[in-house]
């Protein structure tokens, strides 16, 4: 006789899980994205690269695009910076973005593109990933990426709470 195993329960609550986890991440993303009116991802670390989760684009009809699922490396970009700082650590670049609870990028992957990131940690504590603000930079300028940061930083703390990583 043929009989479902553990194995099969497993993976469905992982899969279920993850709705679980969408269904706190993307009401934040909303928020952060109408309060900046810029684009705002999740990335996860996902081996040696960092992979956008969730995404919600800024209501600006000329904004930064990129789609749920794409991967992208750690060396660049304020997500990818943050990541490595929690992740890997050891460098002075890293100190500095744990010191200050952010990181920024002007322009590394994209000339034309601007990004903050903040951590988001679960509620003991561990990493899951990066909470990011990005935009155009002629638009997404100093003030408004201090402004972004406070604001990321407070969505963050109210989101990792929420969320179980399996």
């Amino acid at each position: 006789a043929f009989m479902l195993g553990p194995t099969l329960w497993r993976l469905g609550s992982l899969y279920r899980r993850r709705f679980d986890f969408a269904e706190h991440v993307r009401p934040s993303l909303r928020n952060l994205a109408e309060a900046t009116s810029e684009s705002t991802s999740l990335y996860v670390r996902d081996g040696d690269r960092r992979v956008c989760l969730f995404r919600q684009n800024g209501p600006q009809a000329i904004r930064h695009h990129l789609d749920e699922g794409t991967h992208l490396t750690l060396d660049q970009g304020a997500a990818g910076h943050l990541i490595r700082a929690h992740t890997d650590g050891g460098s002075e670049r890293s100190a500095k973005i744990i010191k200050n609870g952010y990181a920024v990028s002007l322009g590394e992957r994209d000339s034309d593109t601007a990004s903050i990131a903040v951590p988001v940690f679960a509620v003991d504590g561990g990493f899951i990933g990066a909470l990011t603000v990005s935009g155009l930079r002629s638009r997404f300028d100093a003030e408004a990426r201090a402004k972004a940061i406070d604001m990321a930083k407070t969505e963050a703390s109210k989101l990792g709470p929420k969320l179980i990583v399996a």
